[in-house]
């Protein structure tokens, strides 16, 4: 029931969510141990067990969990927003670097060229420019990390550690 009350915390559910989501998630199932043919924990259970506790025995083994996600080289983050917009830059149809038979470009052309953006994919469409990845803070507002990419690849991968 431990487990239940940490799903509860980490993703910041009430009671009645944590026991729908508990029904609708495999993956909250798989943590919990239970099978497609076990229900859910009615959401008075995790009431009664969370009075139960009381809020001291509840901050006192949450202290304990966090022990040993740091002592196993984990960090456990809650409310955090990872973003990447595009910062567009206007677009040169000319290569930087042209072919031996084609015009280079001009100086003006040249001066206007921003050589380290690139092209990406975001939704299916197509953009030049940079990723401006932010990582920021929900519960305190405010921007722990952030990165200007000129990255090729369409998605960044979604473990991003900023």
């Amino acid at each position: 029931m431990f487990k239940v009350l940490v799903l509860r915390e980490l993703y910041a559910l009430s009671d009645e969510q944590v026991e729908y989501q508990i029904a609708d998630r495999l993956s909250f199932q798989r943590f919990l141990g239970i099978d497609l043919t076990q229900g859910a924990p009615d959401y008075t259970a995790v009431w009664r067990f969370r009075k139960r506790l009381g809020p001291e025995r509840m901050k006192a083994l949450f202290a304990e969990l966090n022990t040993f996600i740091d002592l196993a080289g984990f960090e456990a983050r809650k409310g955090q927003m990872i973003d990447a917009s595009i910062v567009q830059k206007p677009k040169t149809r000319k290569p930087a670097t042209p072919n031996d038979d084609a015009p280079g470009l001009t100086r003006q052309q040249a001066a206007h060229r921003d050589g380290e953006a690139n092209w990406t994919q975001k939704h299916e469409r197509s953009w030049f420019g940079y990723k401006n990845h932010i990582n920021a803070d929900v519960a305190h507002g405010f921007v722990r990390d952030g990165r200007l990419s000129s990255r090729r690849p369409r998605y960044w991968s979604s473990s991003l550690a900023l």
